[in-house]
């Protein structure tokens, strides 16, 4: 019997429906751009990751020239899908930076002296224990910090764009896809669908897609543990090797692990561990808490640290947006206006973000092939 199917054309097709994937095709849709996403609905990093928002990172306390911009971006995206949605997803939230080392020590003197710095770092607190905390080299307060609740942000958008009509819950099939000489196909078990271009948001998994496995992803797998604490919780995020983040009076998270193989889902018992030992060695007075959850993601990380936007060398209808790391709450916002101006208004992409900078590897992997 033959069988039918709808035609039905978009603009964009974006597989993948974590942060970066949802982001971008609810900033295309603000457009009046028609999107269709396409995700296996199963959890991603994006699912299991806290959502911190911290500008001034590692031992040295650095922070990235774009800092600013990527503040003031996500606050107005995350403002406005909140006043959309009617619901609360951006927490503002101080963070207690704890210096461990007296490397750090130094590290603070050095960043509290740079103006650059000044909305950012706050003073040491001299009390050598505060709050409960150790702090063997002092502790500081460090500003515009917080957390985004990213599952319930990713619901909602999802609830959105089931309304819409423009999500189809399936895992991609790779051989369904079609490329036109203007356009690209998708054959789903009711439809033909059309789009001018082909977006992959598909976080670590983008490694296994034969259109962009050359690029230098490395994933990294992280372990997050959910607590209920016996004991009120401090109202700020600790960050003392590892963070400590109060989702309300007794509920805490606290992460992450790093473990660059075994890339799974699957949560590591030696890594909850090595979370709990964190734990006895960051209280001073450990308070009695049971474990409500441990989960495990992994983290769409790449080699040189700077995010994967472009264009395949070889299809100008297939792009990725990928490769935020740990930081995608704070810097995908940006990344997001930044791919949406390239891809509508022709801006050209930063040379440090752009695909075009890994064309060597991409000739390399074009000899290795059989």
């Amino acid at each position: 019997m033959h069988q039918t199917f709808t035609r039905l054309h978009h603009d964009f097709l974006i597989v993948g429906q974590g942060l970066s994937g949802s982001l971008l095709a609810w900033s295309l849709t603000q457009k009046n751009k028609s999107v269709l996403i396409i995700s296996d609905n199963k959890p991603s990093a994006s699912h299991i990751a806290a959502g911190l928002i911290n500008p001034v990172t590692g031992k040295r306390l650095v922070k990235s020239e774009k800092t600013r911009q990527f503040l003031e971006t996500g606050e107005i995206l995350y403002s406005d899908l909140e006043t959309f949605f009617g619901k609360k997803y951006l927490h503002p939230t101080p963070m207690l930076r704890v210096l461990m080392s007296a490397d750090g020590r130094s590290a603070w003197e050095k960043r509290i002296k740079d103006p650059d710095y000044k909305n950012y770092i706050g003073q040491i607190n001299e009390n050598a224990q505060t709050e409960n905390i150790r702090t063997p080299f002092g502790s500081f307060e460090q500003q515009q910090t917080g957390w985004l609740d990213i599952p319930a942000l990713l619901s909602s958008l999802q609830n959105y764009f089931k309304e819409k009509n423009i999500f189809i819950c399936e895992q991609l099939d790779n051989k369904a896809i079609n490329f036109e000489p203007d356009y690209v196909t998708y054959k789903t078990q009711h439809a033909r669908h059309t789009a001018r271009h082909i977006i992959f948001c598909e976080g670590y998994h983008a490694q296994y897609n034969p259109l962009f496995s050359w690029l230098p992803f490395k994933p990294a797998k992280g372990n997050i543990l959910t607590y209920q604490s016996h004991s009120i919780l401090p109202d700020k995020i600790i960050n003392a090797g590892q963070w400590i983040l109060p989702v309300s009076d007794t509920v805490f998270r606290t992460g992450a692990t790093y473990q660059w193989d075994e890339l799974n889902e699957h949560p590591n018992a030696d890594a909850k561990q090595t979370l709990e030992n964190g734990l006895e060695q960051i209280f001073i007075h450990p308070s009695k808490y049971d474990l409500i959850k441990h989960k495990a993601g992994v983290r769409p990380c790449t080699a040189d640290t700077q995010p994967f936007l472009g264009t395949h060398p070889e299809n100008s209808q297939v792009s990725i947006f990928n490769g935020f790391g740990s930081r995608g709450s704070l810097t995908i916002p940006y990344y997001t206006n930044l791919f949406v101006r390239w891809k509508l208004n022709n801006q050209p992409l930063p040379e440090n973000i752009d695909i075009k900078r890994h064309q060597k590897k991409y000739l390399s992997h074009l000899n290795l092939a059989p």
